[in-house]
This record gives C-alpha cells, structure tokens and sequence, in this order.
C-alpha cells in the first residue's frame, strides 16, 4: 500500500480559495444572464424561452437601460452581444469626429485668409 504525500495546507487552501472565487464569478454570471431573461420577459413581452441574442438591438438597450444600475456596463454588453455594436458605433463616430474637425480646420484656414484679404483690401483704402 501506497502513502499518499499530504499537500501542504496553505497550497490547498489557495487551491479552495481560487475555486471558491471561480464559482462566484460562475454564479455572478447566470444571475446576471437569469436576470436579463427575467427583465426581458417584462419590457418585451415575450416568452420565456426568448435568447437574448434574438433581441432587436432596440431591445437590447431597453434591458441594459433596466439593469445598468445592477451590474457594470462592459457585463450586460458582453452578454447581449452587443459589445461589437458598440465598437462599430465608436469607430463610427471617431471617424465622423475627425473629418468634421478637419472641416473646421480648414474652415479656421479660409477665415484666416478672407481676414487677411479684408485687411489688405481696407488697407488699401486708406
């Protein structure tokens, strides 16, 4: 017969402790994914078999308007699916962002030139 090797205790008391924490991440998670269905069920109406991934973008952001008070903003999109909506719409607007502040810029460089003909113009005037 075999002896075991007995594991030191602070080892396998790390080893619970991490286990522990892995299984409330775990429960954090099917409550959040619980919850959504629950709430959905109520703002949409519908059964409740629905998938939240079946959900109109539009219903999508009324469950995380409902529950964005209950858990952080980067866990409801990431289980709606909606994190890559969110991604387009921000490379979107950057973009838009940076042509309108390229118009701007080249509208400051056009004032700046009718300022100084204006001013060559009243000069000349005088």
């Amino acid at each position: 017969m075999r002896h075991q090797k007995k594991r030191a205790p602070n080892v396998e008391r790390a080893e619970l402790e991490q286990q522990i924490e892995s299984l409330r991440r775990d429960i954090r998670k099917l409550e959040l994914e619980r919850d959504i269905l629950k709430k959905a069920n109520e703002l949409v109406k519908k059964g409740m078999g629905i998938d939240p991934q079946l959900l109109s973008n539009r219903e999508k952001t009324m469950l995380v308007d409902a529950r964005k008070q209950t858990y952080p903003l980067p866990e409801l999109l990431s289980v709606l699916g909606l994190r890559a909506v969110l991604t387009s719409i921000t490379v979107h607007v950057c973009l838009s962002l940076t042509g309108m502040l390229a118009r701007v810029a080249s509208l400051q460089t056009s004032s700046n030139a009718i300022t100084a003909a204006t001013a060559i113009v009243e000069s000349g005037r005088h």
